[in-house]
């Protein structure tokens, strides 16, 4: 039963946050790499930190899974990454989340090898919590494990939860978060934290770190 309820939850954070955004593939499982990624190094300069951060952001628009496997660490989306697989309806979703995204670049540490960036998105906190508590008003952690291989479940769901997204509101301020980043694989790999990933995904993280963190205390008592 433990195992049941972690993985709704992991199911409703997929939902929520669209986990295929950042890790839905590896770049073995890629016939062709992502023309974002062409001219991309492991060369830590301003330039090429500046170009890592403009694909990141293109390729959240885009939904470009090639461009986060190669350069996002993200250990949240990273979990859930599985239940993600197979099934198109999260790219409509992941697209509408971030359409509205901004990336801009205000400092760069290379020393340090971070980067400061000014994030805005729409206000998504709203809605994805009202679905999320939707959900788990309406179906078990057993049915909630056999929705998620249902397509017309799915379709539905999130076309549901597509237009709540399109009808809300950019947030009023910015928010500023730093990327630690490191050279991997020949590329710059940035860590998204809590605080990033939440910013970057309008507020939606936010309500998957309420679910995981709910189960989890339930779990220890």
């Amino acid at each position: 039963m433990k195992n049941i309820l972690k993985k709704s939850v992991c199911f409703l954070l997929c939902i929520v946050i669209t986990a295929v955004s950042f890790a839905a593939c590896s770049k073995s499982e890629s016939k062709q790499k992502s023309e974002l990624l062409s001219g991309l190094t492991d060369s830590v300069d301003e330039a090429n930190v500046t170009a890592t951060i403009q694909a990141i952001e293109k390729g959240l628009k885009t939904f470009d899974t090639d461009v986060f496997s190669a350069c996002v660490n993200s250990s949240t989306l990273e979990y859930i990454v599985g239940f993600s697989k197979g099934h198109t309806q999260f790219s409509d979703l992941g697209k509408a989340i971030f359409e509205n995204l901004t990336m801009d670049i205000k400092s760069i540490d290379l020393n340090k090898k971070t980067v400061t960036l000014s994030v805005n998105n729409k206000q998504l906190y709203i809605a994805a919590s009202n679905f999320a508590g939707n959900l788990k008003g309406k179906y078990s952690a057993t049915q909630l494990l056999e929705l998620l291989k249902d397509d017309s479940f799915l379709d539905s769901s999130l076309s549901t939860l597509i237009d709540k997204i399109k009808n809300a509101q950019m947030k009023e301020q910015p928010e500023e978060i730093t990327l630690t980043f490191e050279q991997k694989d020949g590329y710059l790999v940035f860590t998204f934290d809590e605080a990033a990933e939440s910013a970057v995904s309008g507020g939606a993280l936010t309500v998957s770190y309420t679910h995981l963190r709910a189960h989890e205390t339930s779990q220890d008592l």
